[in-house]
């Protein structure tokens, strides 16, 4: 099948390619330039709402969302045999069926890279599959892994490639997006690992990628550019599944997505500090994935709780948001534009935004796309 990564993004009618300024996608900001635009973001979250229709989906249909620069969402399928876009600005959406190898459980999560196409981590698959959203093709890369449940989520790291993060595998998935065809690699960046260690994960303004621990006691960081990695302890112990993702907060520190924890673990990059700001009481399997959006807050997505959780990373706070929530209703990752933020289905029958309101900034619509927070779980 012929196929053009590079062949460009065209704007659609109902979304505008984002500005010049910060940052200039594909071109990430810094950290500083992070930290001054973030920090000028203000706003509350308003009630949780369905979008308007309800698509009647399967259980364990959708793992993991993203926003496009054509301004649209996309829902990756897990059970579900496509890839779901919803375009925000219409309140429409169009499953996106015929891609190859797609459901059965294949792929966990995924992630745009700076070329504007979308890459589906491989669960159970031994591919990577890439799509762009600009012309509708796609394709299946091979990659040399072995053995289930391989990779769960990914990241666009500040170059603009994209890195597959390991859950039962011993190396990374590495998408050099600067060429045609795209070109992989399966680093390690010099980490060994466990059985389920990490999952998912985050990319920071100062180039390196973090994970939070699912089974191992702390963080681990690589750096892409270096090929090394550091581990933090989080003084947790192993076997606890503590997390599923980690989140680039508005202060520049990493938040891990509790899940059998009934605390939030916050890295700090910096020092390699880690500690527990905030408790949310909700039990074992709260939350998967989550997402920060222009308003400065971070948001976790509800899996077995019944509410949201964000947390505001410059105010020092944390509050729960339980409207539209019942008890059933399970969501794996979320993502956001200038105005709102996407929960991602997974055992729900309709997509659930929350207008967050937010207000400040240069360039809130860029903000949603930059490596740091546009990635899915």
């Amino acid at each position: 099948m012929p196929f053009s990564a590079r062949g460009g993004l065209t704007a659609t009618t109902s979304a505008s390619l984002p500005a010049t300024n910060y940052p200039n996608w594909p071109t990430q900001a810094n950290t500083t330039t992070f930290t001054a635009e973030t920090s000028r973001y203000s706003g509350n979250p308003g009630t949780v709402t369905t979008t308007g229709y309800n698509i009647s989906l399967p259980n364990n249909d959708y793992r993991g969302c993203l926003r496009h620069p054509n301004g649209n969402i996309y829902y990756i399928g897990r059970a579900a045999n496509n890839i779901l876009e919803y375009d925000p600005s219409s309140n429409t959406h169009t499953v996106i069926s015929g891609l190859t190898s797609m459901g059965s459980n294949n792929f966990t999560g995924g992630c745009i890279g700076d070329n504007g196409n979308i890459y589906c981590a491989p669960f159970t698959a031994t591919n990577v599959l890439e799509y762009n959203p600009d012309d509708g093709a796609h394709r299946l890369i091979s990659v040399s892994i072995s053995g289930g449940n391989h990779y769960n989520g990914a990241v666009m790291d500040t170059t603009g490639n994209v890195i597959c993060i390991p859950q039962n595998e011993e190396k990374f998935i590495h998408i050099d997006c600067s060429r045609e065809p795209v070109v992989v690699s399966t680093p390690t960046y010099g980490a060994s690992f466990t059985t389920a260690g990490v999952i998912s994960g985050t990319t920071h303004p100062n180039g390196n990628v973090y994970m939070a621990p699912l089974q191992d006691s702390g963080f681990l960081e690589i750096d892409p550019a270096a090929g090394t990695s550091t581990r933090y302890d989080a003084g947790k112990g192993t076997g606890q599944l503590l997390c599923q993702g980690a989140v680039t907060g508005a202060d520049g520190n990493i938040y891990g997505v509790s899940y059998n924890s009934s605390t939030i673990l916050r890295l700090d990059p910096t020092d390699g500090s880690v500690d527990e700001p905030f408790t949310h009481g909700q039990g074992t399997n709260a939350f998967i994935g989550g997402t920060a959006a222009p308003n400065g807050n971070i948001y976790l997505a509800p899996f077995d709780a019944t509410n949201i959780y964000q947390i505001d990373p410059l105010a020092g706070t944390a509050t729960t948001i339980s409207d539209g929530i019942t008890a059933g209703d399970e969501w794996v990752g979320a993502c956001s534009d200038e105005s709102n933020v996407y929960l991602c289905p997974n055992n729900a029958d309709s997509l659930y935004t929350i207008p967050h309101n937010g207000t400040g900034g240069d360039n809130a619509n860029a903000y949603t796309l930059s490596a740091y927070v546009n990635s899915g779980h």
